[in-house]
């Protein structure tokens, strides 16, 4: 969606408008704003764009010059948290961000990219190349090594933007769903589908840390604690952006979770219930009461330490969503 446009920009002059909807590009859909720069840039030529007006809804055609468009991405900053780095180094709303410590954020992921560059550069001062009013600036901040509850390691919050070097502006890479009714067959088979993908998302988790994929950070475990903090950010988003899916699909992915944490062979959960079974069958009888009922107590006392390390672990460090 176009959120700002120069009057003399190129989308401008091909009718485009403040608000309007960008569908297709050459008749081909797209799933998010990073999707539809990269389109821009693999061409040379005329792209005839599928729009909708957003005042009238109205749909219409436009036609704009790829070679001219000078298509480029940043970090726009929404929010900036008092006395945290960025606002010690001057940074305010509205600013864009276009380079970290000299080098431009990933193309198809200029968060993600910050992000990841922050986490790594915690407890080191680094440079922040940004626009702000057209005009280019620098400054330098040091990441937080350990950031206040609720906010990130600089106290930004922010979301990737990508513009055109005449001043068209357009917003940030989510794609847009719809809740579509349908019929309990339909729905049920979402359901399925929608499990299977978290649950191959957990079986792959392991790998992704060996990777390098997502860090150690991100894949930390959470308590009740944090669970509770993540779940009031899902909710809060899920009212102002009125999407009540949001927060269902963060409870059915908790949901998820905790059933394959039960199953994991380990006493006294169901799946270490489950070995006990599968050892009576091998040994043709069943583990002495006495020795399962030590282990079980173990295993116990094991969860409970696990337990009560990983709440204190979130109150001293929280999980934070911001940068």
């Amino acid at each position: 969606q176009v959120i700002a446009i120069e009057p003399d920009s190129a989308f401008a002059q091909a009718g485009i408008t403040f608000g309007d909807v960008i569908e297709r590009v050459d008749g081909e859909l797209f799933q998010s704003t990073s999707d539809f720069a990269q389109l821009v840039i693999a061409s040379s030529g005329d792209l005839t764009l599928d729009m909708v007006r957003y005042e009238t809804g109205e749909a219409y055609t436009a036609t704009v010059n790829a070679a001219e468009l000078g298509m480029q991405s940043g970090v726009h900053i929404r929010t900036v948290s008092l006395e945290s780095p960025a606002d010690e180094a001057g940074l305010e709303p509205g600013d864009i961000i276009v380079s970290f410590n000299g080098v431009a954020p990933d193309f198809a992921d200029p968060s993600g990219s910050l992000i990841e560059a922050t986490l790594a550069q915690a407890g080191t001062p680094v440079t922040l190349g940004y626009v702000r009013n057209g005009e280019s600036y620098e400054t330098r901040l040091t990441p937080r090594v350990n950031p206040p509850e609720g906010e990130g390691r600089i106290g930004i919050a922010i979301e990737s933007l990508y513009f055109t070097a005449d001043g068209t502006y357009l917003a940030p890479s989510i794609p847009q769903e719809k809740m579509i009714p349908q019929t309990l067959d339909k729905a049920i088979a979402y359901s399925f589908n929608q499990t299977a993908n978290i649950i191959g998302t957990v079986i792959t988790l392991p790998k992704q840390l060996i990777e390098g994929t997502i860090s150690p950070e991100e894949a930390r475990p959470v308590s009740v604690v944090g669970i509770s903090r993540i779940g009031a950010e899902f909710l809060q988003r899920s009212i102002h952006d009125g999407t009540p899916g949001l927060i269902l699909n963060f409870i059915a992915m908790v949901s998820i979770f905790l059933g394959i944490t039960n199953l994991l062979p380990f006493p006294p959960l169901d799946g270490g219930r489950i070995l006990f079974v599968l050892i009576e069958v091998v040994r043709g009888k069943p583990v002495p009461v006495r020795v399962e009922a030590a282990i079980i107590r173990i295993g116990l006392y094991i969860i409970l330490a696990l337990a009560v390390l990983i709440i204190i672990y979130d109150l001293i460090n929280p999980f934070t969503i911001p940068v």
